[in-house]
């Protein structure tokens, strides 16, 4: 059996280090840097005017995805208080791209409401929005992991998901508060739009389960 001897050794060992020390280094340089930003999925879906509205053709523009189900009550204030129909008309102003979609089953528990009484409630509420869509199988829903509503996704115009989750830091408003009101959604493109990096990027929703179709 072949012995290599301490000098042969050492030729090894220099070689290996030569190697393996610029990798460590770049492992270090990697985990420094952020994480990629996920390519939100692109999807088709029919709003409730019978309008098909496929997520790619509003690339280069910025795009705010909004889980809705009036029958959850933690929708409901956010839309009874103005606040969610307040910032969709601000963002609309600024050419964002607000779409509404539902995913929860018809009437099933907290499940949402049917087409027509949807259009009257949004109308009563203020409802903003470019666009509700109906994703009566909940397949885009589950495509972007949402059991929560509202829940919220601000995808860039290069089509990166900027942010996901809640609308705000206040979950419930009739608790006493130890910070400030913070909107997660409009500071977010806020930032973007100015050239910032974005600042929160995952939140934990709060609301309702979403009560999609067995």
């Amino acid at each position: 059996m072949y012995i290599p001897s301490s000098s042969g050794l050492n030729k090894w060992f220099n070689l290996l280090a030569t190697i393996l020390v610029p990798c460590l280094f770049l492992n270090v340089h990697f985990i420094e840097q952020s994480p990629p930003l996920d390519t939100a999925p692109d999807f088709s879906l029919i709003d409730l005017e019978g309008n098909t509205h496929q997520l790619s053709q509003y690339k280069d523009q910025y795009v705010v995805l909004e889980w809705l189900n009036l029958r959850c009550r933690t929708v409901d204030r956010l839309y009874k208080t103005g606040a969610i129909p307040a910032l969709q008309q601000q963002l609309a102003d600024e050419e964002v791209v607000w779409l509404s979609i539902t995913s929860s089953e018809v009437g099933k528990g907290e499940g949402t409401v049917s087409k027509e009484q949807l259009k009257r409630r949004l109308e009563k509420r203020g409802g903003q929005q470019e666009a509700v869509l109906l994703d009566e199988m909940g397949q885009v829903g589950k495509l972007y992991g949402v059991s929560i509503e509202p829940y919220f996704v601000v995808i860039g115009p290069d089509g990166k998901m900027l942010y996901e989750g809640a609308f705000d830091n206040i979950p419930d408003p009739r608790a006493e508060q130890n910070e400030e009101l913070f909107n997660y959604v409009e500071a977010t493109v806020e930032q973007a739009k100015g050239g910032e990096e974005v600042s929160i990027r995952i939140t934990e929703p709060y609301g309702c389960e979403v009560k999609y179709q067995r």
